[in-house]
């Protein structure tokens, strides 16, 4: 709260107006002077100290100095009046800001979660809402803040482009960050098959084979659950891994016959289990022309005559 004497408070919005007694300013020079000896110099003045606080935010939008003792303020829908001593007889308007010029005060001075909750409280356009949140992400990375302003990146990131801060946290080897952006672009079904690729890779890299079983099978529990992926990718990437389990699991579970028999044979060594999946396909899905590259005359041959 503001301390000292108040001469005035009154409302104007959702700010209390708080008034102090005016105080004798010199209006040149010699500020040092006893308040006995400036009040009675030609060139000294009084001076009202006028102060808007917003308590919901806890935070003084503005403080000034005007001349002379204000005895009276009112008020209209966006002005602030304020009304001098009969010695003086003056009125001082005061207006607000719009919005576009109070966030940018609070960009200048890195209130960047004020900022937040003014475009919150004025309902301004979750793009907008999302913009705002971004600067206090990119402020805090550019401070070394990373995992705090993935908090933030992960909020906005329904609007914001995801190549950035991708980028931004490739550029500083952040890998852990990094899976933590892509696993929430599949959760909003905002990702590719770049996105995928590059989740699949984040986690070989890391060596996390429970998160990349969690991410495959939407597991309860998981960071990633239900979400939709490129399965073709996803089975590439796994293959190339060489977590051919995984993808022998993925190439199962969405029908890609060739691949999991392929997946079983060159990559698993598992003929045995090849043979059984392929006994019990029906004939439609059964294709010959792939099945003799993969098991050879033989193997062919057999099946035909079972």
């Amino acid at each position: 709260m503001i301390a000292g004497k108040k001469a005035l408070i009154s409302l104007f919005k959702e700010y209390i107006v708080i008034i102090s007694p005016p105080t004798t300013e010199p209006k040149s020079g010699l500020r040092n002077l006893p308040p006995n000896i400036l009040s009675t110099r030609p060139d000294a003045t009084e001076q009202s100290t006028i102060t808007l606080l917003d308590l919901e935010n806890k935070f003084i939008v503005h403080t000034g100095q005007i001349p002379g003792a204000v005895r009276e303020t009112f008020v209209t829908s966006n002005h602030l009046y304020l009304l001098t001593s009969p010695s003086t007889a003056i009125v001082y308007e005061l207006s607000e800001k719009d919005m576009s010029t109070k966030l940018e005060v609070l960009y200048a001075r890195n209130l960047h979660q004020l900022a937040i909750q003014f475009a919150q409280k004025a309902r301004l356009p979750s793009v907008q809402v999302n913009e705002i949140i971004q600067k206090y992400a990119d402020y805090l990375f550019s401070r070394g803040e990373y995992d705090t302003a993935l908090q933030q990146y992960l909020l906005a990131l329904s609007t914001l482009n995801p190549s950035e801060i991708i980028r931004k946290y490739l550029d500083v080897q952040r890998i852990g960050n990094l899976v933590a952006i892509l696993e929430q672009l599949h959760v909003l079904g905002l990702a590719g098959v770049d996105h995928t690729t590059l989740l699949l890779n984040c986690y070989a890299r890391l060596k996390n084979v429970e998160q990349l079983e969690r991410f495959i099978r939407g597991e309860d529990g998981g960071a990633v659950k239900a979400v939709e992926f490129d399965v073709d990718t996803a089975i590439a990437v796994c293959r190339q891994g060489r977590y051919y389990e995984q993808a022998a699991y993925l190439a199962e579970k969405y029908g890609e016959h060739d691949t999991f028999i392929s997946i079983l044979v060159e990559n698993l060594k598992q003929f045995s289990r090849a043979l059984r999946y392929i006994k019990q396909l029906p004939p439609s899905e059964v294709r010959f022309s792939n099945l003799y590259t993969v098991f050879g005359p033989i193997w062919v041959e057999y099946l035909t005559d079972a």
